[in-house]
């Protein structure tokens, strides 16, 4: 699910997201992406969200047939929102050759001023 945040004083927020994530299949990468935007968040699943894309790509490579999670983070401050616009925040997935599999989604949104 998306997280949602209107800022209400200067435009410039600080975001904090942290993720679990991995690969189905040995000898295989996962893209995990942090994104933000405004109007509907998009909802497709198993793709990059699209938006405007915070910070860079983190892959996930699974080596071993064990699926081991591997634990991305995105810290970043954010200038020149709309006050009183709505702006969601979410996380993107894309699997080459494996199913990937996202858990412990953690976002926190501080609006700075």
């Amino acid at each position: 699910s998306d997280l949602y945040f209107t800022p209400k004083y200067i435009g410039t927020i600080r975001l904090d997201s942290t993720v679990s994530s991995y690969a189905s299949t040995q000898n295989s990468t996962c893209t995990v992406s942090c994104y933000y935007g405004t109007g509907t968040a998009p909802s497709s699943l198993g793709s990059l969200a699209g938006g405007n894309q915070i910070g860079g790509n983190k892959g996930v490579y699974n080596a071993t047939s064990i699926t081991y999670p591997y634990h991305s983070s995105w810290v970043a401050e954010i200038t020149g929102l709309v006050t009183g616009r709505r702006y969601w925040f979410d996380i993107g997935l894309q699997g080459g050759t494996a199913t990937c599999f996202v858990s412990n989604i953690q976002m926190y949104v501080e609006e700075k001023y």
